[in-house]
């Protein structure tokens, strides 16, 4: 006869049985990024999935890799389809070389756009058509709408930037996408590819002049020590970041918990995105705080540089892949708001 111990053990094995190994061992969910954990992309993300593992009880177990741990932003479309992660949350440049319609904030319709205007173009009809060519290239699921990098500026070393004019002859570093390398050349200056863990050597040696980068990255950074005097808020560029799971590791959440991710990223977004326009003037007084001059060009001078551009729509469509479709949405929204 069985003892209650061995009784009680026969149950337990039953009901784990019955359950299935999905009752027994939580999904695992490895997220890469590679920024550090300063920057409000990381830290957002860990916010992020720190509420997800709460909300589901411990059911979704995600492991946060940060500065590039695992694996640089360039490289987690590959990651993504081959099962090496199941989340990544790349900046939207680099991985517009697997869809080149991410460019889009490097056309000239798009320079100077209000935040306003800039989220109707992600939210909308813009974002659902890439969001459908990404999960379809990257075997994924978008989780929601788009965060967003914070505005970018220039930052020179040696010359005090006041007006568009004054980054003429410039070499002015940024990340490799072909729209930054696009709009720094439409200014009169050099587009000079450099990684950003070699941006400081650079800045200090005199490689380059100035570079493309948020304030929260140059303070991040402490780019002071590399040289860095002066930042021209010319709001050169709006950019942003998708959020993305493998569909092999979403398919295999049940409805409830695919609904609890989408669900918690929808309610966090609007407060991590206050939280970075919010502090954008905490980040300023910083540069300002460590001897940095700061110029914020004329409105007129915003319009007229727009102005300029805006004949080479056309051009710049086909020189930056993108979809003439994505041009005309941008320019109806630019011009009506909606």
């Amino acid at each position: 006869m069985k003892t209650f111990s061995a009784r009680l053990l026969a149950g337990a094995a039953a009901l784990m049985a019955l359950l299935g190994p999905a009752a027994a061992q939580p999904y695992q969910m490895r997220a890469s990024v590679d920024t550090n954990m300063t920057t409000s992309r990381t830290a957002h993300l860990a916010e992020y999935l720190a509420e997800v593992e709460k909300r589901s009880g411990g059911k979704i177990k995600p492991v946060l890799y940060h500065s590039a741990q695992l694996y640089p932003d360039r490289d987690v479309g590959k990651a993504l389809l081959q099962g090496s992660i199941e989340m990544a949350f790349p900046g939207s440049w680099t991985i517009s070389g697997i869809v080149s319609d991410l460019d889009f904030p490097g056309l000239p319709s798009f320079f100077g756009i209000s935040t306003e205007n800039a989220r109707k173009v992600v939210d909308g009809e813009v974002g659902k058509m890439i969001n459908a060519i990404l999960e379809q290239k990257l075997r994924s699921h978008v989780v929601g709408r788009w965060h967003e990098l914070e505005p970018l500026h220039t930052y020179s070393t040696a010359k005090e930037i006041r007006r568009f004019d004054d980054m003429k002859g410039l070499r002015v570093r940024h990340p490799g996408s072909a729209m930054q390398a696009l709009q720094i050349g439409q200014k009169g200056a050099s587009p000079v590819v450099i990684p950003w863990p070699d941006v400081a050597l650079a800045l200090s040696q005199g490689t380059v002049d100035a570079l493309v980068s948020t304030h929260n990255t140059v303070v991040s950074g402490k780019l002071w020590d590399a040289g860095v005097k002066y930042v021209f808020e010319d709001f050169n560029s709006r950019m942003f970041q998708v959020l993305l799971v493998s569909q092999a590791f979403w398919g295999s959440l049940p409805p409830d918990m695919q609904k609890l991710m989408a669900d918690t990223w929808e309610e966090m977004l609007p407060i991590f995105l206050e939280r970075i326009r919010t502090k954008e003037s905490e980040w300023r007084g910083i540069l300002v705080k460590n001897g940095m001059t700061v110029h914020t060009p004329p409105a007129d001078d915003v319009a007229r540089l727009r102005e300029r551009l805006l004949p080479t729509e056309e051009a710049a469509v086909k020189e930056l892949k993108i979809n003439p479709k994505i041009s005309e949405i941008i320019r109806r929204i630019q011009a009506t708001g909606s």
